[in-house]
């Protein structure tokens, strides 16, 4: 008979080996990256703030949809999918080009996909860009990472009056360069929630493909993604220094420790029924 001690002992191994296996641990392991997140920028622009999490965005302005039709920003948060929002502009010479090659080439390792559990949104800081200016880059970017629909990918313009708005709720700083056409401007890719609201920003380059897993999983609410996904995201923490998911000691070891015992319970409960079935048949 297998005693109760035993069973604890068990556990404890299992879940020490676990842990010094690297699972345990709140640190970024040797493969992760630090994103690259410059304090100020050309003319003293800085990134934004951890005061805009979960505040709203503008739901009422309106902008211009790829397809010439003008709509309301609430009409891309249907209150089911979250989004992926980048402010750009798309005939950026410096990092917006960069930055969305980044994001396209980062999201399509995903088992979530545009249009199906979320939306991609870039909206332009220039409000003199036009929407054939805005087409042409979504139809490249589409060819260029062999979407078939462009479902839930939005390259949006909007008037001065509506990106005021949006920007401002963003705590998106930007200014234009004298005598040239460009902008100095942070480049941040936030997560919205399926109501709109800010749940995650992270600034600069190198995030990686499960730092923006993990941000659309956590802005989507449990609404997206499979039970192990949604399982995994408590699995780890965002660290606002480092603008990037590291694991959460506590739940895994809990994770760890729960997958233990019922482990055990199942091989115990196997062994108990073989030797009931047994003890059955020799009593006949």
């Amino acid at each position: 008979m297998i005693s109760v001690r035993s069973i604890v002992l068990a556990c404890i191994f299992a879940v020490s080996s676990l842990q010094g296996q690297g699972l345990g641990s709140d640190k970024p392991t040797p493969g992760d990256f630090t994103p690259a997140t410059p304090e100020k920028y050309f003319n003293g622009i800085t990134n934004p703030g951890e005061q805009i999490l979960n505040t709203s965005l503008p739901m009422d302005v309106d902008v211009r949809l790829d397809n010439g039709k003008t709509v309301k920003l609430a009409s891309m948060f249907d209150g089911e999918k979250p989004a992926l929002l980048c402010m750009v502009y798309f005939t950026c010479r410096s990092t917006c080009g960069p930055l969305m090659n980044d994001v396209y080439n980062k999201i399509r390792d995903l088992n979530i996909k545009p249009g199906n559990e979320y939306n991609l949104i870039f909206l332009s800081m220039e409000p003199n860009e036009t929407v054939d200016v805005a087409t042409g880059k979504k139809e490249n970017y589409l060819k260029e990472f062999k979407y078939a629909s462009g479902e839930g990918h939005h390259f949006i313009t909007a008037s001065q009056e509506s990106i005021t708005a949006i920007t401002k709720a963003l705590d998106f700083k930007y200014v234009a360069i004298s005598d040239t056409s460009d902008y100095s401007h942070p480049t941040v890719t936030y997560y919205v929630t399926p109501k709109g609201k800010i749940s995650r920003f992270i600034t600069g380059f190198g995030f990686n493909t499960q730092d923006i897993r993990l941000s659309l999983l956590d802005a989507g609410k449990g609404k997206i993604g499979s039970i192990l996904d949604n399982v995994l995201l408590r699995c780890y923490k965002f660290d606002p220094k480092n603008k990037t998911y590291v694991r959460n000691s506590m739940m895994l070891m809990s994770v760890a420790g729960a997958m233990t015992l019922i482990s055990l319970a199942l091989f115990l409960g196997f062994m108990w029924y073989h030797e009931f079935k047994n003890k059955s048949k020799s009593t006949t």
